[in-house]
């Protein structure tokens, strides 16, 4: 599994109790991901990619067609996380 969020930290933490393996993968200077170091995180077997949409604490929204379209061309199923807050 590839994480680019803190916000996963518990579901992770289970997933790897389990023998999950995961790679939290950098954000750049503006909080966005880096899709090369996304690619770079790909290994064999992946189960999942998973990309939190914007993040309230920043404002950055990510570029997540780009970790989909990584993610589809190597058949790996790809997770957008999105909260809602009611106020």
């Amino acid at each position: 599994m590839i994480t680019s969020t803190g916000s996963l930290g518990n579901p992770a933490a289970f997933y790897c109790l389990w023998g999950g393996e995961l790679t939290c993968v950098p954000l750049d200077n503006q909080e966005l991901v880096d899709s090369v170091a996304v690619r770079r995180a790909i290994w064999k077997n992946m189960v999942l990619i998973s990309i939190m949409h914007a993040n309230n604490e920043v404002g950055t929204i990510q570029p997540n067609k780009k970790g989909a379209a990584i993610a589809g061309e190597n058949g790996i199923p790809c997770n957008t996380e999105v909260y809602r807050r009611d106020v």
